[in-house]
Parts: structure tokens; C-alpha cells; sequence
């Protein structure tokens, strides 16, 4: 829960800032927030579409849905 609370202080100080994005979406997947992680994986593609985490924001969406 602390990671959660943390990625979210940091995507509201630095919403421009993609890891902070797709750290909330890890943190809110492991917490079943599955509409909120798929609205930052998204979040984060938008932001860096070819970053380090692509593939894995990408793997993610595929499997909430």
C-alpha cells in the first residue's frame, strides 16, 4: 500500500514524469485496482510509447482486459 500511495504523490507532483505512471499502475494491479492500473499503463504509453516499459504496460493491458 505504501508504494501505491507513493507513485500516486508522485504521478499528482509530476504528472509528465511516465515511470511515475507506470509505477502507480504495478502498485494499483497488485492492489485488484484494475481500472485504475489500465488508465496508468495507458497513461504511461501516451507518454513514453517506446519507453523501458512498453512492452510490459502493453502485456499488462492485454491481461486486464
Amino acid at each position: 500500500m505504501g508504494s501505491y500511495l507513493r507513485a500516486q504523490d508522485a504521478v499528482k507532483t509530476q504528472p509528465d514524469y511516465p515511470a511515475g505512471h507506470f509505477a502507480l499502475a504495478e502498485a494499483a494491479r497488485r492492489l485488484k485496482k484494475n481500472d485504475e492500473a489500465a488508465a496508468e499503463y495507458k497513461a504511461y504509453l501516451k507518454l513514453e510509447p517506446d519507453g523501458d516499459d512498453a512492452k510490459s504496460a502493453e502485456k499488462a493491458l492485454a491481461e486486464l482486459k
